[in-house]
């Protein structure tokens, strides 16, 4: 995986875990388990964090080093 695209994943995509908060706790208000798609889930930081919540997640990204990253994330 390109190392340029790594660091730009982790610094500016992963810098901030709590980035989605809102976002799973709007979910989670409305649905407690289920299937989930993300579509263009980048750093797959919010594709991670429901499929933490026990969601059958799943997620499409274009981007092939999004993609590559997330394999090896998840």
């Amino acid at each position: 995986m390109d190392e340029k695209a790594i660091r730009y994943i982790e610094e500016k995509l992963q810098s901030n875990p709590h980035r989605f908060d809102h976002h799973i706790a709007t979910v989670l208000q409305h649905q407690q388990q289920g299937t989930l798609l993300d579509i263009g889930f980048g750093g797959a930081l919010f594709l991670r964090s429901m499929l933490q919540q026990g969601f059958d997640a799943y997620g499409i990204e274009l981007d092939k080093q999004y993609l590559l990253y997330a394999k090896e994330v998840l």
